[in-house]
């Protein structure tokens, strides 16, 4: 089962609670139940809570990318794609390449580098936002 990564920006108040009625959809990567199983072990995302609008009354949770932990998700997730490239999945690939091996490795590698691209974006551009986040959806 997939879900999304989203980097999101919301509007928040001056204490730094944010709302939805307006939201700013930044980018988004498809990842699988392995990916989000390989952030959970980390301890990667924490919950949060995103209010309805500006009455601050209603809310939901969400699971969002701790901001202290950005550069670790970037490392890990690293370390998850050279052992991808290493696996011995990519070198029978060379010999053996039907149609479902390579459709399941693409999927795996576009996961793998959507999830890097989404987070280095908010670290790179983002970081000063703590209104900007990313989260699972």
């Amino acid at each position: 089962m997939s879900q999304q990564l989203l980097l999101v920006e919301y509007p928040c108040d001056e204490m730094g609670r944010m709302y939805e009625p307006e939201t700013n959809l930044i980018q988004m990567a498809s990842i699988d139940t392995d990916m989000v199983s390989f952030f959970d072990h980390d301890e990667l995302f924490e919950e949060s809570v995103l209010f309805e609008d500006q009455s601050f009354e209603d809310f939901t949770r969400i699971k969002r990318l701790k901001e202290d932990r950005i550069g670790l998700a970037l490392e890990r997730i690293a370390a998850k794609l050279m052992q991808v490239l290493d696996s011995e999945r990519v070198e029978n690939l060379k010999t053996l390449q039907t149609e479902a091996e390579v459709s399941t490795l693409m999927g795996e590698l576009q996961a793998i580098t959507g999830a890097y691209h989404l987070i280095k974006l908010k670290r790179d551009s983002f970081a000063a936002s703590s209104s900007t986040v990313v989260m699972l959806g």
